[in-house]
């Protein structure tokens, strides 16, 4: 009778299991394929020359227009606010974003 308890709980299980493993491998390439964060973008921009860099928490990701500054000034910018990061965040980041080659005059 225990033996086919745990046939049943194990027939049951096991391809549930399996299930979700073969989800979770395909969520870890989706991710990896589209940016699906502000930081996963960041990290991903390489090699890049910049006039100016606008660096801070969601105020400055909301509030910073920079393609109307770059239309005006004609000068190349990027907006690296991110929603909720502090300053340690924020300073992690962008020194990554520097060791990817890109260039801030």
């Amino acid at each position: 009778m225990i033996m086919k308890l745990l046939l049943r709980i194990l027939t049951f299980f096991f391809p549930l299991y399996l299930l979700l493993c073969f989800i979770d491998s395909k969520m870890d390439q989706a991710v990896k394929q589209k940016s699906c964060s502000k930081q996963n973008w960041i990290l991903n921009i390489k090699n890049q020359q910049f006039d100016f860099v606008f660096l801070g928490s969601s105020r400055v990701e909301g509030m910073m227009d920079v393609g109307f500054l770059c239309k005006e000034t004609g000068l190349k910018g990027i907006n690296l606010g991110v929603s909720g990061a502090g300053h340690e965040e924020l300073f992690l980041l962008f020194n990554m974003f520097l060791k990817n080659g890109n260039k801030v005059k």
